[in-house]
């Protein structure tokens, strides 16, 4: 028996035992991860995917497509280290539809009941964020996509909204991917700051109908926990301490790990740019809550490469033009919820 095929015996357990289980469920993991260019291998005229495709100097063909769909699976079939697998995800780095009904239905993955939500956003290379859900566990409400307004030629990508129930509380997500740092980060902050201004107004307009609102932000957000489009803009405190019902909490300011600290690792350092933040109504709440001190980065072996100077980093797909086979060039950062 090889290892997909083990993997995909394990995922079969744990969806007959996520199945059977499904009513008594009292803790649930979200989970956000920036999976590497998620494509297909189908030219989109109406996008720049050009680079994924199987005549490109990437090659990127149907043996690697599915590859990566079986890593992917691995990644979220024991993402939350227990017998039960993570119930929201947010997916960073998305092509379309098509991937996403491929790892929910033709991947070890397809025996799990995973759902999915996406709308197709203006980002020029045809990247989106989506949100996976366990539909025994989270039942979406309503979702739309929210258009960030850059003062830019180069469109980036809708953040997407989602209110669904965990039992009988509300839950209001954001899945966020916010401009990159491609041309620097000092000339790429006034567009991650702008991205921020926009979440910041619709969290607000949530906050004016209910100040008790429960509201979890996940994704890439490009920025670590001190930069200022989160520290500054949303004003994210680095610090669960004196919690107030309607601030904002960047859970991963208080992760503390020696080794890997940090989800993406560039010029010789760790940053941590995927984030989950959330209002004070989510700690220390008496029904739906966060679970204090879950919140971590999810880094076993095989999700790491050791690079040129021998450090452990992200296994990811691709290094430039070369082929690595790996997962991705995020790791994914997980937290657990009490539903009660």
């Amino acid at each position: 028996m090889n290892k997909y095929t083990l993997l995909i015996a394990i995922i079969i357990l744990f969806g007959a035992l996520n199945s059977s289980t499904a009513q008594q469920q009292k803790v649930i993991t979200v989970m956000t991860y920036n999976v590497e260019n998620l494509f297909d291998i189908h030219d989109d005229p109406q996008k720049n995917d050009k680079s994924f495709l199987p005549t490109s100097p990437l090659q990127w063909d149907t043996i690697k497509y599915k590859d990566k769909l079986q890593k992917l699976s691995r990644v979220i079939a024991t993402a939350s280290q227990t017998l039960t697998t993570p119930s929201i995800i947010a997916l960073c780095e998305v092509e379309n539809n098509t991937v996403l009904q491929d790892l929910t239905t033709k991947s070890p993955l397809k025996n799990l009941n995973y759902k999915y939500i996406h709308y197709e956003s203006p980002d020029n290379r045809g990247i989106d964020v989506a949100l996976l859900y366990k539909k025994n566990h989270f039942k979406p409400i309503k979702s739309y996509p929210i258009k960030v307004e850059l003062n830019s030629t180069r469109p980036t990508r809708d953040i997407l909204y989602v209110c669904g129930k965990v039992k009988s509380d509300m839950l209001h997500v954001f899945v966020c991917h916010f401009p990159s740092r491609t041309s620097g980060q000092q000339q790429t902050e006034i567009l991650r700051i702008t991205a921020a201004q926009t979440l910041l107004k619709h969290v607000d307009s949530i906050q004016q109908i209910n100040k008790n609102a429960k509201i979890i932000i996940l994704g890439d957000m490009n920025d670590t926990p001190t930069n200022t489009s989160l520290q500054q803009t949303l004003s994210a405190h680095l610090s669960t301490t004196n919690v107030e019902p309607q601030n904002l909490y960047n859970l991963c300011a208080e992760i503390d790990n020696t080794t890997i600290n940090g989800t993406y690792y560039f010029n010789n350092q760790w940053e941590m740019l995927d984030n989950i933040i959330v209002t004070g109504t989510l700690l220390n709440a008496k029904k739906l809550s966060i679970i204090p001190n879950s919140t971590q980065i999810y880094a076993p072996s095989w999700l790491l490469q050791n690079n040129d100077q021998d450090i452990p980093v992200p296994f990811r797909t691709y290094k430039g033009s070369t082929y690595l086979g790996g997962y991705s060039d995020h790791l994914p950062v997980i937290v657990k919820l009490k539903t009660r």
